[in-house]
């Protein structure tokens, strides 16, 4: 049997409005506290941990690390951060802080070499490409910009790409499902999971 990882998404917003749920990608909606919940996660004893600061590339600002260096504080789990990480200081200011990954999308499609550059200095491993996808006249397309600008990639040609660059890990969403309560969009990850041969995380 295949072992299965239990890896929530923390989606931050700001320390102001704190953690947020969305349904396909819009409607933000305030649900608690990010160092609670990294506290709640821990202590359940889940498998790794993700966190988004979904509100860097929204409003334009660096990513939270006061807020980001507080999670790591919480967890004894691999942490992955993510959120508008676009130059290798970016990542080396992750890691040093205790990130044991980051991940990357929107950078990873505007600069492709930025991928290989972790790939090469840091290693696969710690490198999570996070893929927005949505269907449009019944392909699957990848979006940027916190969802919001179609790229014209399709997602199985991208994954591939990422692969290929250096990426250790995709994490697949579907903006038609995010937040919908109705179920991961099945066929999406069968599509990309059968394209690359590393972890695809459904999301």
């Amino acid at each position: 049997m295949l072992k299965v990882r239990v890896i929530p998404i923390l989606l931050f917003k700001s320390p102001e409005s704190g953690l947020v749920k969305s349904v396909n990608f819009t409607n933000l909606r305030t649900v608690g506290n990010p160092i609670n919940a990294a506290r709640v996660y821990n202590s359940r004893n889940v498998d790794e941990l993700i966190f988004l600061d979904i509100g860097a590339r929204r409003n334009s600002r660096t990513i939270d690390s006061v807020t980001v260096k507080k999670i790591l504080d919480e967890c004894f789990m691999p942490v992955t951060i993510g959120g508008k990480i676009e130059t290798m200081a970016d990542v080396r200011k992750m890691l040093l802080i205790g990130a044991d990954k980051v991940s990357i999308n929107t950078s990873g499609l505007n600069t492709p070499g930025l991928i290989s550059q972790i790939a090469n200095s840091y290693g696969s491993q710690c490198l999570v490409i996070s893929i927005d996808a949505k269907k449009v006249d019944d392909k699957y397309q990848v979006f940027s910009e916190a969802g919001q600008k179609n790229t014209g990639l399709e997602v199985v040609q991208w994954a591939r790409k990422a692969e290929s660059l250096g990426a250790g890990e995709i994490l697949i969403t579907s903006i038609d499902k995010e937040g919908s309560m109705h179920g991961y969009d099945i066929d999406l990850i069968a599509k990309v999971s059968s394209a690359v041969n590393i972890p695809v995380i459904a999301h």
